[in-house]
């Protein structure tokens, strides 16, 4: 296997060192530079070269020189695997030569030859899904799920140590309420009185699990009370919908390293309760300070809920930008969701990660402030903790909107849609837009096998070249392994796809860096609409055929250029968790 090389990396080198001999009395600054996440950039379509620096607009104040002066003197010192040039207004360019560009494109044997490491590799947490074990998994779930499971491998592949984390609110009045659902089902079936219990979980799935329920408790109802009945159903209930809400998500390949219930952080609340005590930022009251005018919506959950959540123990999260204090502690004595999501929070931190990350729906964004806020609080640096908000999804049906599912008449469920498109849509499609922006997905256009269809044109595009490399084969030729196929690779749509494979690893970095899932899919894309174009001009023009048993070094030399094509493509859609098929 070719020794595998990073040419960027190396031309960074070879820059950091051209600029300190050129300017030593600003090597301090060079330093700063350097050591962050600087990285270079492309030249434009009408210029040459294969990579781009700024160096010399970042120098300009330091040095107190113009950038195209610092830039000439930079590439002047320039020592590296490519050719620099100094180009108005102050660029410098830089063009590989042939043994980097080659080395690169044979390092791609290589699993690795995508993946760049981080400056400086972290520890990261992402918690994402986290969904309520109390139905099954909608489609807005599966958009957090396939985004917090790809940033997860995109962190992965740029070196951080990840850990996949789901938070179980397996405790509180939904679990009372689920289990009052399932009994109030149970009675319905038995044909007793159901009046006892209350109705709020509706739905196909409850009358599955009461039917289970009673079938594992023939002697339901002998000298028990509703209290311990509604206990125990609730836990049946939990634990059946969070197993299913496993194998759902395991079905579009998704898993988690741990588990984390909220049921197993109830003996820190009582500490975290002495903890902002002793820092002040407790106070006992019938509302938040300083919202007595405040005009709420008739929906809020501060209105209705108002007359049983009035009252009790509040934290200053208004000192710290949030918009109002926060209840931590009901005048009962119960404890909040709120109240156990910050123990949830500390843990994470006091667990050693350098980073969290939490992957929450749009309906959640009010949360955010108030978490931030109880971290600062209590001392914690917010600059290390960061939600990304997703916004919801809307199934089209060629291109109409549906909401219900024909076979149940009821919300449809992710199960249903994995069904009908299978994983590989799913992921793709969810990954295509930033996720604070509303994701529209057409059922109809996800499963057409046509070029009209994102994920389809991506997978094609690597089963083509399965097909061609098949092709050569029967034909008695072989991708060569000779530095000279980059002389034989001269048609500027060949040139063009090298430069574009140059560039994946520092296109995956960046997407790393900014936490941006969506950049997966565009360089894919991109990746496709030039492998095809490419194709196409084959077709038309039987120069620039990749199969000729007529020019077979010229061949040799495509079918290389056309492998490592399928490498890159197969590495883009393994870390989208997309197959990479042979044949379609």
């Amino acid at each position: 296997m070719q020794e595998r090389r990073d040419p960027e990396d190396e031309i960074l080198r070879a820059l950091e060192r051209a600029s300190r001999e050129a300017f030593p009395e600003v090597g301090a600054e060079i330093g700063r530079i350097f050591a962050a996440d600087f990285s270079l950039g492309t030249p434009p379509p009408d210029r040459d070269g294969d990579y781009s620096s700024n160096i010399a607009f970042l120098l300009k104040k330091p040095v107190k020189r113009s950038p195209l002066e610092i830039a000439r003197e930079i590439a002047a010192r320039f020592e590296g695997p490519a050719v620099s040039e100094a180009v108005p207004p102050g660029f410098i360019n830089l063009t590989l030569d042939d043994e980097a560009r080659y080395a690169f494109l044979a390092g791609m044997d290589d699993p690795r030859w995508a993946s760049r490491r981080a400056k400086q590799p972290s520890r990261v947490n992402i918690e994402f899904v986290s969904a309520n074990p109390t139905g099954p998994l909608h489609v807005g779930h599966g958009r957090g799920a396939v985004i917090g499971d790809v940033l997860a491998r995109l962190l992965a592949n740029a070196g951080h140590d990840v850990t996949r984390e789901y938070y179980l609110n397996d405790v509180g009045r939904q679990i009372e309420l689920l289990g009052e659902s399932l009994l109030y089902k149970v009675c319905e079936i038995r044909g007793d009185s159901r009046g006892r219990f209350r109705d709020e979980y509706r739905g196909g799935y409850i009358e599955e699990l009461a039917r289970e329920f009673l079938n594992s408790r023939p002697e339901l109802f002998v000298e028990e009370t509703d209290e311990s009945l509604i206990e125990e159903a609730g836990r049946f209930a939990k634990e059946r919908l969070f197993e299913k809400i496993k194998r759902t998500l395991e079905r579009l390949d998704i898993r988690f390293d741990v588990v984390t219930s909220e049921e197993s952080l109830r003996s820190g609340i009582s500490e975290l309760l002495e903890r902002l005590d002793r820092a002040g930022l407790l106070y006992e009251a019938d509302r938040p300070r300083n919202t007595e005018a405040r005009i709420r919506r008739e929906d809020s959950k501060a209105a209705v809920y108002g007359e049983e959540m009035s009252g009790g123990t509040f934290l200053e999260t208004s000192r710290f930008g949030d918009d109002e204090d926060r209840i931590v502690k009901r005048a009962d004595g119960t404890t909040t969701y709120f109240t156990a999501d910050i123990v949830y929070h500390i843990g994470k931190f006091e667990r050693g990660f350098d980073e969290v990350i939490d992957i929450w729906g749009a309906d959640h964004g009010g949360h955010v402030k108030r978490m931030r806020a109880a971290l600062e609080g209590l001392g914690y640096d917010t600059k290390r903790f960061h939600v990304i908000l997703c916004q919801m999804v809307r199934l089209l049906r060629d291109g109409r909107e549906v909401k219900m599912s024909k076979r149940s008449g009821e919300m449809i469920t992710l199960d249903e849609l994995i069904d009908e498109t299978g994983k590989d849509p799913i992921r793709f499609y969810f990954l295509m837009r930033t996720p604070n922006a509303p994701c529209d997905f057409d059922i109809t256009l996800a499963v057409k096998a046509s070029t009209e269809n994102p994920v389809f044109y991506c997978q094609y595009a690597h089963a083509r070249t399965c097909q061609i490399l098949a092709r050569g084969k029967r034909d008695g030729l072989e991708p060569s392994r000779e530095q000279r196929v980059l002389t034989l690779l001269a048609d500027p749509l060949e040139k063009d796809l090298v430069r574009f494979l140059l560039r994946i690893p520092d296109g995956l970095a960046a997407a790393a860096r900014r936490r941006e899932v969506h950049r997966l899919p565009e360089i894919a894309l991109e990746l496709a609409r030039r492998f095809h174009r490419y194709q196409t001009a084959g077709k038309k023009n039987s120069g620039l055929r990749v199969v000729d048993k007529e020019r077979s070094d010229l061949s040799a030399a495509r079918l290389f250029l056309v492998d490592r094509v399928r490498r890159g493509m197969k590495t883009l859609l393994a870390l989208m968790g997309v197959e990479a098929p042979e044949q379609m």
